[in-house]
């Protein structure tokens, strides 16, 4: 009866100490920077029919979004002039 208490205990204790070293593990990990992730895309360029695949930082692709979107407002607030009329 004594030995199968201790090798109960014992059993437990050992089931314990690797939860608490997997846990340990778990917390050491650096956690990863989500603006770090690579994410890969087809883009088709103008004048090809062939796609070619662009991988960057979500951080990368934001400032090309901003860059882009920046591009476009600026372009909506030059001032549209009317044509000029022909003679004729």
């Amino acid at each position: 009866m004594r030995i199968g208490v201790c090798i109960s205990a014992a059993l437990v204790s050992a089931m314990l100490a690797g939860q608490a070293i997997a846990v340990g593990q778990q917390q050491d990990k650096p956690k990863k920077d989500p603006s770090q992730q690579v994410i890969c895309k087809d883009d088709t360029y103008v004048g090809s029919h062939i796609p070619s695949r662009v991988c960057k930082t979500r951080a990368e692709w934001d400032e090309a979004e901003k860059q882009s979107q920046h591009y476009l407002d600026t372009a909506r607030m030059l001032p549209v002039q009317p044509p000029k009329p022909t003679g004729g």
